[in-house]
């Protein structure tokens, strides 16, 4: 199954460390890896469709000294859903409310094309959909990202279609 790393801090850091041991979490999840840095309202994202202990710009992030974010999300793909492609390597980004979210799933996912409004993927994934589908309906109920409750009781919401 995919695996997940998030590292937030108060002052930018390189994630040189953490992210050189999650690169081995590729052996298990060979189909892909990504990560995302912010810097304000905008993010960069890095990502192949290519297993990460054997990606040369993966070993390259890993050594970046220009690579320093206050926060991290990298994700190594074990592809359930979508085949092995960019177009479904997380983490996801769109633009919302002028400012880029980042989203990486761990999980499979059922949902139904008619459950998408105003965000379409790109890719096959569920992850994405669930990206399209979060930001539609945060969108549509005027849900902001300090409203945690209501969206913790939107993913609970999606919990239902999967894992």
């Amino acid at each position: 199954m995919c695996e997940l790393l998030g590292l937030c801090s108060n002052h930018p850091v390189r994630p040189e460390i953490s992210f050189r041991g999650f690169r081995r979490r590729a052996q298990d999840n060979p189909d892909g890896w990504g990560i995302a840095r912010f810097e304000g309202p905008a993010c960069q994202v890095f990502k192949e469709p290519l297993q990460a202990d054997k990606s040369a710009l993966a070993e390259f992030l890993c050594d970046c000294q220009l690579l320093q974010s206050t926060i991290f999300i990298a994700h190594v793909r074990d592809a359930s859903v979508g085949k092995p492609a960019l177009k479904n390597t997380h983490p996801f980004v769109r633009v919302f409310r002028r400012k880029e979210v980042v989203l990486a799933h761990n999980g499979t996912l059922e949902l139904e094309a008619g459950m998408l409004r105003q965000y379409r993927p790109v890719g096959d994934t569920d992850s994405e959909a669930l990206l399209c589908l979060l930001l539609g309906e945060m969108s549509q109920r005027c849900i902001g990202f300090d409203a945690y409750q209501a969206i913790e009781q939107l993913l609970q919401q999606y919990n239902r279609h999967g894992t």
